[in-house]
């Protein structure tokens, strides 16, 4: 499963959305094991990735090695938020899958790190450059339903709890993420100086996207009525199927966003 994960294609269907040009230079932050970072590499000048787990550093840049690409540059670091980058360096910011856990190593809250890294985004972004931001939903109809959270020690219902109750449960043991609503989001991204273009559902699920839908409700209820279309579990999908349109945004599995840094 775990080199199905770092290999497969069709997880790459990120691509038929990113903005990639010749020409630009891109940052790509906590690439893991580099599973989009090759794809990426292909299509434009220059990627630069930071990666707070060293031996994630390492594999990612022998891969790169073996994958000839030498337009990658592998940084480790980045725990604490800053990023050792001049401003307006970048045309464009990839960060998939990392948001929810960007204060796992820092002794901050989380709230607090997830704004340092969203303010150093906009600082490295040249005016008008993108980014490209996917993270797990608080609101997930998997957690709705009773599914366990990673992210607040495989509890029950998790992140969808009131924050209260979650962090009455955690005690004093750290949540090992933390997750908003479409709405929080969305409000925190502008708050940071990005004009939000396009978010997206990620079908079916973050983890092993075949295809991103654009959330407007004419494009979701085409896919809900797609009967080619798994959106998980039986259950889950029965529920999606059955939810207005315009409801899939806020239970959907994650939430994907595609923004722009204001111009002036």
């Amino acid at each position: 499963m775990f080199v199905e994960y770092l290999t497969n294609r069709e997880r790459l269907s990120v691509l038929d959305i990113l903005p990639l040009e010749k020409g630009q230079n891109i940052l790509e932050i906590g690439p893991g094991y580099g599973q989009m970072t090759g794809a990426i590499a292909q299509r434009v000048a220059s990627v630069d990735v930071i990666e707070a787990d060293t031996a994630q550093a390492r594999f990612c840049r022998i891969r790169l090695d073996q994958e000839g690409l030498d337009n990658v540059r592998v940084t480790a670091g980045g725990s604490e938020a800053g990023l050792p980058y001049a401003d307006g360096a970048f045309d464009g910011v990839v960060m998939n899958l990392v948001f929810e856990w960007c204060a796992v190593r820092s002794k901050l809250p989380h709230e607090q790190v997830q704004r340092a890294y969203l303010a150093e985004i906009a600082r490295v972004l040249r005016p008008g450059g993108f980014l490209y931001l996917s993270t797990k939903n608080r609101y997930a109809l998997r957690l709705l339903v009773g599914g366990r959270d990673e992210h607040m020690a495989y509890r029950r219902f998790g992140s969808a709890l009131p924050r209260a109750i979650g962090k009455a449960l955690m005690g004093r043991e750290r949540p090992h993420g933390y997750l908003y609503s479409f709405k929080a989001l969305r409000s925190r991204i502008a708050d940071a100086g990005f004009r939000i273009e396009t978010p997206y559902w990620a079908v079916p699920d973050m983890r092993w996207p075949t295809r991103y839908v654009p959330l407007d409700d004419a494009q979701v209820g085409k896919a809900q009525k797609n009967a080619a279309l798994s959106f998980g579990s039986r259950r889950i999908s029965w529920l999606t199927r059955k939810m207005p349109a315009s409801w899939v945004k806020h239970f959907a599995p994650g939430l994907v966003f595609l923004v722009r840094k204001h111009a002036g």
